[in-house]
C-alpha cells in the first residue's frame, strides 16, 4: 500500500507490480533522485491503475532492514535532500488529484522536514552563512501546515537563521567561516 491512514510508504519491497503497466506506460525510477524516488515511482504507478489489493501478511518477519552508515538518508549531502524536495514537489503539483487530502497533509509535512534538513545539511557541509539559500528552500514550505517542532524552526531560521546555525553547528564542533 503507498498511501495509507498511518503513514506514506514508497518502499517498493512491500508491493507487487503489473509489469505490463510499467512497460506500457514507460514507468522507471528517477536516477537523478536518491531520496523518495521510491514515493514518486508508486504515485506515478497507482495513476495509471483502476483497483488495488492489500494482502496481508503473516505476523513472522519477512523483510530485515540494514541500515548503512553511507545510506542516503544517513549522509549530511544536500543533493540528496534536494531529490527529495524535487520528487515532493512532482508528487504535490502533478498527482495531488489522485491523493487523499489527509496524505497531501502528510506529503507536506514530509516535505517541511525535508526542506529544514537541506537549511541545516547545507550549512553542515559548506559551514557558510546564505541567505538567500535559506529563503529558496523555505519559501515554498510557508503555505503549509506545519506542526509546533516545525513551525518553530521554520521561524528561527527566518528571523535569526546566522544564530540558529550557529548553535546548530556548535552541536557538531563546527562554525561558520564568513
Amino acid at each position: 500500500l503507498v498511501l495509507d491512514n498511518q503513514q506514506v510508504s514508497g518502499v517498493p519491497w512491500n508491493k507487487m507490480y503489473k509489469m505490463s503497466i510499467i512497460r506500457n506506460n514507460r514507468l522507471e525510477f528517477d536516477t537523478d533522485i536518491s531520496m523518495c524516488e521510491d514515493l514518486l515511482f508508486n504515485i506515478e504507478y497507482i495513476s495509471f491503475i483502476r483497483t488495488s489489493k492489500v494482502i496481508t501478511s503473516s505476523p513472522k518477519r519477512l523483510y530485515f532492514y540494514n541500515e548503512r552508515t553511507g545510506s542516503a538518508l544517513r549522509k549530511k549531502d544536500e543533493r540528496i535532500i534536494s531529490g527529495a524536495l524535487k520528487a515532493y514537489d512532482e508528487i504535490l503539483n502533478d498527482y495531488a488529484k489522485i491523493i487523499s487530502a489527509e496524505t497531501i497533509r502528510k506529503l507536506q509535512s514530509a516535505y517541511v522536514d525535508v526542506a529544514i534538513r537541506c537549511v541545516l545539511f547545507n550549512s553542515y557541509r559548506t559551514t557558510k552563512f546564505d541567505r538567500d539559500y535559506i529563503n529558496k528552500q523555505l519559501n515554498f514550505v510557508k503555505k503549509f501546515p506545519m506542526n509546533y517542532k516545525q513551525h518553530v524552526v521554520y521561524l528561527l531560521l527566518m528571523t535569526i537563521p546566522k544564530m540558529f546555525l550557529s548553535l546548530y553547528l556548535m552541536k557538531y564542533n563546527k562554525s561558520f567561516i564568513n
